[in-house]
């Protein structure tokens, strides 16, 4: 596990060539002092999308980025996505919905994963990259915090699973892709008590073509 955070905002041009803020690109950190809304000290632009009691922490998986590098043909560092926590073992499709992670002074649940923004293109100089996050579903996740406390690079998380629907980042990401052909997703998705209720509404909205998503094709 590697625990990262953003100290400053970095300064980028989208493709119109207009300039935008982002705290995307985040620094490896020995701890993080974990909050109910967020982690302390950490640098957030856009606190409308990226902040409050439902996306405190955001997370990924390590095993994510040997696909991006793939596909944007450049190296990446580790904390370039955004993630607060980058997980070694576990990813979309094991991450489920409900998921408590207890560590020794923290607990934190699994409550949505992210949706790709434009600014992931931007910064990475390639127009496809955040409709190909938004394909793969391989978005990373975010927890609510159950309990505050400091979490250190070298704690380690016990697992325990919140819920019996088995409803996984991995498969929210499916029905929001294509939710037409994943309604069965959606109908557990509607018995969940732990996902953000917000995502009812977006596959609501996706269902009958009034989705507004421009946050993931313009910049400013």
């Amino acid at each position: 596990m590697r625990l990262f955070l953003a100290h400053k905002e970095g300064i980028y041009k989208d493709f119109n060539n207009k300039i935008f803020k982002s705290s995307m690109r985040k620094y490896e950190v020995g701890f993080l002092d974990i909050k109910i809304d967020g982690v302390l000290n950490d640098f957030i632009s856009d606190k409308k999308h990226h902040s409050g009691i439902k996306k405190a922490v955001f997370a990924n998986s390590i095993k994510n980025y040997p696909l991006w590098e793939k596909f944007l043909k450049q190296k990446l560092k580790f904390g370039y996505m955004g993630e607060n926590i980058l997980f070694d073992e576990i990813c979309e499709n094991s991450v489920f919905i409900g998921d408590i992670f207890e560590s020794k002074d923290v607990i934190l649940r699994v409550i949505q994963p992210r949706k790709p923004c434009a600014k992931l293109s931007a910064i990475f100089k390639n127009r496809n990259f955040t409709y190909e996050i938004f394909k793969t579903g391989l978005s990373g996740w975010y927890f609510e915090v159950l309990k505050e406390g400091i979490l250190r690079n070298d704690d380690k998380f016990k697992i325990i699973r919140g819920d019996d629907l088995n409803l996984s980042i991995l498969d929210v990401n499916k029905a929001f892709f294509d939710p037409k052909n994943n309604l069965e997703i959606f109908k557990k998705m509607q018995k969940s008590k732990f996902l953000n209720p917000s995502w009812i509404d977006t596959i609501n909205k996706r269902l009958n073509n009034s989705f507004n998503d421009t946050f993931m094709k313009e910049i400013l």
